[in-house]
């Protein structure tokens, strides 16, 4: 075992979708998983949960913190913007993307990088990355989604264990205000 991290995420969740990330025995992240693998990731997310966000200007500050530094964290994106909409996410930490295509919807037309630290998406699904050292990432999502929800789930190194997996069900922890114990083992996240 290579150590436990607590993480924690505040936001505006959509609780009506958040944790719901099937559709009857079928995980939405395991539907097309080649859209959450490559650049390094060699496994999508496993478990159907998810974290739904709300979004516009009204919904504030997105933070995921994480109890210990974390080193290269991954962001699985689920459906972000509407078929003929783009939304952003606007990030404090600057990101690369490792893939995008198609959901488990049949869409997915892109995710992009339009300037700085923002992820754009015309309903993009796929992954980034965050090179570096970090105790939390923040995000803001300026517009509203007029047709729809997104959502995410993360993966994350330890420092300094090169091992990752991804957090399942951290959703609705975060919703309660719980912080959610992760155990290490596998490696998720090849380096």
């Amino acid at each position: 075992m290579a150590g436990s991290i607590d993480v924690s995420f505040s936001g505006a969740v959509d609780t009506v979708h958040s944790g719901m990330g099937d559709v009857g025995d079928y995980s939405l992240w395991a539907i097309t998983p080649a859209t959450y693998t490559g650049g390094g990731v060699d496994n999508s997310p496993q478990e159907p949960d998810l974290i739904a966000l709300n979004d516009g200007s009204a919904a504030g500050t997105q933070t995921l913190t994480f109890s210990q530094a974390v080193t290269n964290p991954v962001m699985a994106i689920l459906s972000l913007g509407g078929p003929e909409q783009s939304v952003e996410y606007v990030f404090d930490k600057p990101f690369s993307i490792l893939n995008y295509g198609p959901d488990a919807f049949g869409s997915g037309v892109s995710l992009s990088n339009p300037s700085g630290d923002t992820l754009a998406g015309i309903n993009g699904s796929g992954i980034i990355q965050f090179s570096g050292t970090f105790s939390s990432i923040n995000w803001t999502i300026p517009q509203v989604e007029n047709l729809g929800w997104h959502a995410f789930q993360v993966a994350i190194n330890p420092v300094p264990v090169p091992a990752a997996a991804w957090l399942f069900g951290s959703g609705l922890l975060g919703l309660l205000g719980i912080a959610r114990r992760t155990k290490y083992g596998n490696d998720r996240l090849a380096q």
